[in-house]
């Protein structure tokens, strides 16, 4: 009975977890093109 609950909470943190982890890329990007480090990122 407990693998339904986290069965339902999966599809729900898993978009989430996608949304945090692209943010999260596109500020490091964002500060580092600002800084001038693209290729270190890259």
């Amino acid at each position: 009975m407990c693998d339904r609950r986290r069965w339902r909470h999966r599809p729900f943190d898993f978009p989430i977890y996608l949304l945090l982890r692209s943010v999260a890329a596109a500020a490091l990007y964002a500060f580092s093109g600002s800084r001038g480090e693209t290729e270190r990122v890259v």
